[in-house]
């Protein structure tokens, strides 16, 4: 175990993470759940803000989720 607490990092596909929201907008403190993986449909572990680092792309201030780098975009100019 490294001095700041970390045993090891494991990637984890960032599809499968759901950020969790309190009754107050905002993710809840430890211990409490705050993502959740979800696999096929299904709960597959929950994870607290300590446990779990979630750094989306692109972070909107009113979605819970990223924007892709694709929908950043500029659209293809149309001018002749």
């Amino acid at each position: 175990m490294s001095s700041l607490g970390v045993s090891k990092f494991t990637p984890i596909d960032g599809a499968t993470i759901k950020p969790l929201i309190g009754e107050d907008g905002r993710a809840p403190e430890p211990p409490d759940p705050a993502y959740q993986r979800v696999l096929h449909g299904v709960p597959a572990a929950d994870f607290s803000a300590g446990e779990l680092l979630y750094l989306p792309r692109n972070v909107r201030a009113h979605k819970l989720y990223g924007m892709s780098p694709s929908s950043r975009s500029p659209s293809p100019s149309t001018s002749r």
